[in-house]
């Protein structure tokens, strides 16, 4: 039980961190959408990314690994088509410029949105599973 509510917290955070600096994420219905969006994010983590990680073996094997952060997206997307009020949405980015760093301006599609969500949401749950440890 102590492990289902750890679990529960980490991933109510991490969604609601990703909200915070993603400006792709739209959440309506505040921190009852969250909570349910944490909830179905751990019973897909739970469920479907072993079944998915079993399937897509092979093609991971070929990839040397890389293929399972198509898992990850995968994931993210059923979360958004699961859960009511979550959703990814492209959006534009206006660039960014300092100390001779430049990052041009550009659009970012709702499929990239998706993988660069999905990237964000494993090192935001990485990192606190690692300061809890």
């Amino acid at each position: 039980m102590k492990s289902i509510i750890r679990s529960l917290a980490i991933n109510f955070f991490t969604i609601w961190f990703f909200s915070q600096v993603y400006p792709g994420v739209k959440i309506e219905g505040g921190y009852l959408t969250i909570f349910w969006a944490a909830v179905a994010f751990g019973l897909l983590n739970l469920i479907v990314r072993p079944v998915l990680s079993l399937l897509l073996l092979p093609i991971n094997l070929l990839t040397l690994g890389a293929f399972r952060f198509v898992i990850g997206v995968i994931i993210l997307f059923l979360l958004a088509v699961i859960v009511p009020g979550f959703s990814l949405q492209s959006f534009s980015f206006g660039g960014f410029s300092n100390s001779g760093i430049v990052l041009p301006a550009a659009h970012i599609s709702l499929l990239w949105s998706y993988v660069i969500g999905s990237f964000i949401i494993s090192i935001i749950n990485s990192f606190i599973v690692w300061l809890l440890q």
